[in-house]
């Protein structure tokens, strides 16, 4: 393939403050995520169809920009019609889908065409392709001038057969921002990881909002179920075609952040969040399929969407190995395809020669094949096989080897962190079975000199198992920093997790109120959004006076100290119960936590 390099000077923040247009009848290598090559196109003289994979980037786009009509399975034919009469210069935003849909209503000749995150055309080819991605295939080329565009352009072989033609240029940037990856392998359940990171926010222990990448509608399910996630602290965005309910409102890009933001693969090309305290956590679980995150295009994606975090700098990776390991390598394995083109080729010729009820009834699984049907003939179809080489490449580089997801993520330009220990000593102690009292035990042997970890200071504090803890059990690094008493301590109080944590609160050098807020944090009893009876929030409050050795008369009313609260009666056990429901923390204490 012909390939053109074009060098973006230092200090170039958009391709717009270089170029007029993009480059044209091409595959366009933009180089970097949010460099504004979309709003180039939405801004130039010309008229444009602007092809996007995802309804949520057409929202995020045609709300920022006033002059753009957004064309969806919804969108009417009077609304195009419309629209085509009354705008000067025509900016069109379709899906994949909704293309066909809008060349019935213009002269393709008359117009520009950008096709955006083009290599989705690629990876979502294995269950798009006999609609959306094969009818834009066909119908590129009958418009004026033609560009496809993205920031994670795929090996050569991975490129589907009908762009093979098109010349390549590359947008060289001599500034690229360092992201560092902070992975973390699980390999026990990754879901409790992932609960305990979501409680660890909500409870203020690690500032900030989370927002938790996964491809996967019933992970977000099972997140909101598990952690008591509701609609004023959490908000999930998946995409519109998935009818299951996750037990919170579908949101959208421009809502207002919430502490916790779980987002499905929808929200994983050019949807622009906004929100300076948002963190970005990837997760993919080797135990779903579906979950996979391949780093060569999705990191490189997620790491540019909260445009104005302070955060930028650093994007965290949940993992776990595989179920699709082995130890065959890419070539032995692309040995194997080609023995498998053969038979399907010859499978081919074996069904066409059926009747035509015959060929109606033949179904051909597209996982387990590389035949597709095309007006009840079976033809062979090339991308597949690409796919297929594809996903056993990704896999195999992501999954299988610390050192070949390092590669991985460096060759796209990240900085990955690694850690001072061998991977399994990592893995162990990442694992959230492990009991308080096990975990502490652990350390203890490690101060002790367990011959296991002879490579580590007796003393140090900032091993992977020690950091490990401490991400588990905050408190414990504290009480640990006292070297002469700290396991006398965790002893003398039975190991209490919940005695503990009081302690720890009681000896912060904090108001006195604000002790009293983190121990109604600790309690897990005023779930925000929620509702707490009057008759609960007096005992809670007696017993957290009785701790501090307040002598104060405890009373329900006293929630309204610390939270934003509306009175509330509801029946509890069959019997109607005054209480308060929970709005949200008062000023006072944000900004205490914050």
């Amino acid at each position: 393939m012909i390939m053109k390099k074009i060098t973006i000077p230092s200090g170039t923040k958009y391709l717009s403050d270089i170029m007029n247009e993009l480059p044209l009848n091409c595959l366009f290598d933009k180089g970097k995520v949010g460099c504004g090559g979309t709003t180039l196109a939405l801004t130039n003289g010309k008229p444009y169809v602007i092809a996007v994979p995802f309804i949520p980037l057409i929202e995020s786009k045609a709300s920022q920009n006033s002059n753009v009509l957004g064309v969806t399975g919804d969108t009417s034919s009077l609304e195009i019609k419309k629209y085509l009469k009354e705008a000067e210069t025509p900016k069109i935003m379709v899906t994949y889908d909704s293309l066909p849909k809008v060349i019935k209503y213009i002269n393709p000749l008359d117009y520009s065409l950008l096709v955006d995150e083009y290599h989705l055309l690629f990876t979502q080819y294995s269950f798009r392709g006999d609609s959306a991605i094969k009818e834009l295939l066909k119908c590129y080329s009958s418009f004026k001038e033609y560009c496809f565009m993205t920031a994670t352009v795929l090996e050569t072989e991975f490129i589907l057969e009908e762009l093979l033609i098109l010349p390549i240029v590359v947008a060289e940037w001599e500034d690229v921002r360092e992201v560092t990856v902070n992975s973390v392998q699980c390999i026990g359940s990754v879901s409790q990881t992932v609960i305990y990171l979501i409680r660890m926010f909500l409870e203020n222990t690690i500032d900030g909002n989370a927002y938790i990448f996964v491809n996967s509608v019933d992970f977000i399910k099972e997140m909101v179920k598990e952690c008591n996630l509701n609609d004023d602290n959490a908000r999930a965005i998946w995409g519109r075609s998935n009818k299951k309910v996750t037990g919170l409102v579908r949101g959208s890009s421009n809502d207002s952040p919430k502490k916790i933001n779980l987002l499905t693969s929808t929200c994983f090309e050019c949807v622009d969040f906004y929100d300076e305290d948002g963190k970005i956590y990837i997760v993919s679980d080797g135990k779903k399929a579906h979950t996979l995150t391949d780093i060569s295009t999705s990191f490189q994606q997620i790491a540019g969407r909260i445009r104005n975090t302070k955060h930028w700098n650093h994007i965290n990776h949940i993992f776990s190995t595989t179920r699709y390991f082995s130890k065959i390598s890419y070539t032995e394995y692309k040995s194997e395809v080609e023995k498998s083109i053969l038979e399907n080729k010859k499978n081919i010729i074996e069904y066409n020669s059926l009747s035509d009820s015959g060929r109606e009834k033949m179904n051909v699984e597209a996982n387990t094949s590389y035949i597709t049907k095309v007006n009840n003939n079976f033809v062979f179809d090339s991308n597949k096989v690409k796919i297929d080489l594809y996903n056993f490449k990704v896999t195999k580089s992501l999954y299988s080897l610390r050192v070949n997801i390092s590669n991985e993520l460096v060759s796209k330009g990240f900085k990955v962190v690694e850690h001072i220990l061998n991977i399994q000593n990592e893995v162990r102690v990442i694992e959230k079975e492990k009991t308080f009292k096990e975990t502490v035990e652990q350390l203890k042997n490690l101060d002790e000199g367990d011959s296991e970890y002879d490579l580590i200071s007796v003393y140090s504090l900032d091993t992977p198992l020690h950091r490990a803890a401490f991400d588990k059990y905050p408190f414990l690094e504290k009480i640990l920093s006292d070297k002469i008493n700290g396991f006398n301590i965790i002893e003398e109080y039975k190991y209490h997790i919940g005695n503990l944590k009081k302690r720890h609160i009681k000896l912060l050098p904090i108001s006195l109120e604000m002790k009293i807020f983190k121990l109604i944090i600790q309690t897990g009893k005023v779930p925000l959004g929620g509702f707490v009876s009057a008759s609960d929030a007096k005992s809670m409050f007696a017993s957290i006076y009785k701790d501090l050795g307040i002598k104060k008369t405890a009373l329900g009313s006293h929630l309204k100290m610390f939270f934003e609260t509306k009175s509330h009666t509801q029946r509890v056990k069959g019997e109607s119960t005054s209480g308060y429901i929970v709005k949200t923390t008062k000023i006072l204490f944000e900004k205490e936590i914050s």
